[in-house]
């Protein structure tokens, strides 16, 4: 059974699925409706995170680098449980490391994969130092 889809945040997105959670936030792929482009909701969980998600968005929106996830926008929301900060990021498809490893991991035909991906995650080191 398909989770029930969800027009969102000022009527712009529509929440698809959640695709990860931290301590801090939930991440929701979601679909712009304007043009249907996939992108990702990153929601603070609640009050107490509100000021580390608002210099994350700030930073993020800092940077322009083909090696650091692309800022969308930002905007706060208030909701039952306090202020809440949603940070729209553009959509990875490929996955997280963590995938890519589980898919790709301890294979000596892939090397030169692993060597690109390492030289990507090194470029986006130094872009944010």
């Amino acid at each position: 059974m398909e989770a029930e889809k969800k027009v969102i945040y000022g009527g712009k997105y529509e929440r698809l699925d959640k695709i990860g959670s931290g301590t801090q936030a939930i991440a929701y792929r979601v679909r712009r409706v304007t043009d249907g482009e996939l992108l990702v909701a990153k929601v603070n969980k609640d009050d107490s995170t509100f000021e580390i998600a608002k210099k994350e968005a700030s930073r993020l929106a800092s940077y322009n680098s083909r090696y650091i996830v692309k800022h969308i926008e930002s905007f706060t929301r208030e909701t039952e449980d306090g202020k809440v900060l949603i940070i729209i990021t553009e959509y990875c498809s490929g996955g997280d490391l963590e995938q890519f490893v589980k898919n790709h991991g301890g294979k000596k035909e892939n090397m030169p994969l692993y060597v690109k991906v390492i030289h990507s995650i090194l470029l986006g080191v130094n872009v944010l130092h």
